[in-house]
């Protein structure tokens, strides 16, 4: 575990030297999906415990994928809202959520 987080940090650095994008730019972007990753991949260890039978992990994972996919979405979109909202992903996402009810209504007016 140690040798991977060294190799992410040296690809990390390596990626940031080839953009010519600041270290601290790009952390300033990613905080909020790494906290959400984080949380999310605390709550699927969380669903299934050490030395489970085969059948109970296969049925504990769905339901602790289902609870990591809804905690990733919303420690992210509150992260988002503790950073003031800022013009990302983010704000994509919620404009799309938005014009999602009309985009329904006109295709299903014209089923």
């Amino acid at each position: 575990m140690t040798a991977s987080a060294l190799d992410q940090a040296l690809f990390l650095h390596a990626t940031c030297h080839h953009l010519r994008v600041p270290g601290q730019a790009l952390l300033a972007l990613l905080w909020r999906p790494l906290l959400a990753s984080l949380v999310m991949c605390a709550r699927i260890l969380d669903t299934v415990p050490p030395g489970s039978g085969k059948t109970l992990v296969i049925g504990r994972m769905g339901l602790g994928i289902a609870a990591g996919a809804l905690c990733y979405a919303v420690v992210l979109a509150l992260a988002w809202l503790a950073a003031g909202r800022p013009n990302t992903a983010e704000a994509d996402v919620q404009d799309m959520l938005r014009r999602t009810p009309a985009w329904l209504r006109g295709r299903l007016g014209r089923a």
